[in-house]
C-alpha cells in the first residue's frame, strides 16, 4: 500500500511537471505570435510627425512683426523662448507653472503659451490664454489669430472660427499661415467647401 502511494505520488509529481511545461511553451509560442502580428504600433500624433520631418509650417511667437519681438524686454523675450521650448517637448505643467509666473503685458508671450496649450492638447486653457490677452486689450498679432482659430476649431466653437477670420481679414493680415490655420479650423469642423 505504501509503494502505491509512492508511486502515485512520482506520477502526479511528473504530470504537474509536464503541465507546467507545456503551460511555458504555449505561453513562449503565443509571445512569439503576438512578435510576428499585423498590428500596427501606435501611431504618433501628425503634427509631430511633422515637426521631426521639417514639414511644418512653423510661425514664431512674433514672426508676423519682428520689430515688436526686438523691442520686447530681456525677460519677457526669455519668457516667450521658455514656453516656446516646453511647449514642443508637449510639458503642458510646465508651460503653466511658466505662465503662471507671468506679470507681464507682452503679446508674444501669451502667443507662446496658446501654442504650447494646444501642442498640448489643452484646448479650452489655450482658449483662457487667448481671452485672457483680449481682456487685457494686448494688440492681435498673426500668431494670435491662427492659434486662436486653431484652438476655437477644437472645440467646436465654428462662430469664433468665422469671427477671427473675419477680424484678419478686416485687419489685413491674411498670409500663409493664417490661410492654413482657416482651412486645418474648417477641416477639423468637417467644412468641407470651407476648408
Amino acid at each position: 500500500c505504501v509503494a502505491q502511494h509512492i508511486s502515485l505520488g512520482g506520477i502526479m509529481r511528473r504530470a504537474y511537471a509536464t503541465l507546467l511545461l507545456a503551460a511555458l511553451l504555449l505561453r513562449l509560442q503565443l509571445r512569439a505570435l503576438l512578435e510576428h502580428s499585423f498590428a500596427l504600433p501606435k501611431q504618433q500624433p501628425l503634427g509631430l510627425l511633422r515637426d521631426r520631418g521639417g514639414y511644418a509650417l512653423h510661425e514664431d511667437a512674433a514672426s508676423d512683426d519682428r520689430n515688436v519681438f526686438v523691442s520686447l524686454a530681456a525677460k519677457d523675450k526669455k519668457m516667450t523662448a521658455e514656453i516656446s521650448k516646453v511647449g514642443r517637448q508637449r510639458d503642458w505643467l510646465a508651460v503653466q507653472h511658466l505662465f503662471e509666473q507671468y506679470d507681464g503685458q507682452a503679446t508674444p508671450v501669451y502667443n507662446a503659451a496658446m501654442t504650447a496649450a494646444f501642442h498640448c492638447k489643452q484646448y479650452a486653457a489655450g482658449i483662457e490664454i487667448f481671452e485672457r490677452l483680449c481682456a487685457s486689450n494686448l494688440p492681435k498679432t498673426q500668431p494670435t489669430y491662427t492659434m486662436g482659430m486653431k484652438l476655437f476649431a477644437k472645440v467646436n466653437r465654428s462662430d469664433m472660427v468665422d469671427k477671427l477670420w473675419a477680424e484678419i481679414q478686416a485687419v489685413g493680415m491674411v498670409s500663409r499661415p493664417a490661410c492654413s490655420a482657416r482651412i486645418d479650423a474648417a477641416a477639423e469642423q468637417g467644412d468641407i467647401i470651407g476648408a
